[in-house]
């Protein structure tokens, strides 16, 4: 981004955009792998006891 707002600042904007909803799916998606794997691992470690 440095070097695209060196040039001109509207050259910067469409991947700005793109890194900001890049984190917006990105931090929503790991906390729904992040249940995911808990309920397995918790599944496992009932079914062993």
């Amino acid at each position: 981004m440095g070097t695209g707002a060196s040039k001109r600042f509207t050259a910067v904007r469409p991947m700005a955009k793109r890194i900001v909803y890049a984190w917006i799916i990105t931090i929503p998606a790991s906390a729904a792998v992040a249940a995911l794997v808990l309920f397995l691992v918790d599944i496992v470690i009932k079914s062993k006891i």
